[in-house]
């Protein structure tokens, strides 16, 4: 019989404190389940890597302030009640560790790049990040982004306005693409007439 990872966990826990946890474990993943970002820890001692409590603060409280006025608890509402204001206060000053899930849970909730921040707070290292082939940008492209970054207004507005033209990029990429597909069918079409 399966068990659910949180099932799994709420076992693992009554067992640590010496609870009766039941019998063995079996785990079945259905991978279509389980979402794209989901973390299963090792059950061995692996090293696991580390937020860097202050960075993580300073960057929580930036984004307090930015998205949220400075409220603790209207920030956990904007992150869907996962997060509590208590977790806040305790990031805040520095006392607990931060999961990944967490870091993964705030950029989700304020469109962040998660790779920018990983590496922001020291979960990681640049040179850690595969780099990938940089999208070609149009000077019209290059203009509007600096534009949007350079202007006044919150950054949780600029992440959507910037968002909005990577949309429309892909969409006229899109369209881009499928007009040559075209062509090249009529082209071909044109060859075996004449061949």
């Amino acid at each position: 019989m399966g068990m659910s990872i949180s099932a799994i966990r709420t076992q693992t826990q009554r067992q640590r404190l010496g609870r009766r946890g039941g019998g063995p474990v079996v785990l079945r993943l259905r991978a279509a389940s389980l979402p794209a970002d989901t973390r299963v820890p090792y059950p061995l001692d692996v090293s696991e890597r580390k937020v860097d409590r202050e960075a993580w603060a300073s960057a929580v409280a930036v984004l307090i302030e930015q998205e949220a006025g400075g409220n603790k608890s209207a920030f956990a509402r904007l992150l869907g009640g996962t997060i509590s204001a208590k977790t806040i206060e305790r990031w805040l000053n520095q006392t607990v560790n931060v999961s990944e899930e967490s870091v993964r849970q705030v950029c989700r909730t304020f469109n962040i790049p998660l790779a920018d921040m990983l590496v922001r707070i020291g979960y990681i290292r640049l040179d850690e990040i595969p780099v990938a082939e940089p999208s070609p940008l149009r000077a019209a492209d290059e203009r509007a982004i600096a534009a949007i970054e350079a202007s006044d207004l919150p950054p949780s507005l600029k992440r959507e306005l910037l968002d909005h033209l990577r949309q429309q990029q892909a969409f006229h990429e899109k369209q881009r693409l499928e007009e040559i597909e075209r062509l090249l069918a009529l082209a071909l079409r044109g060859q075996k007439r004449a061949g």
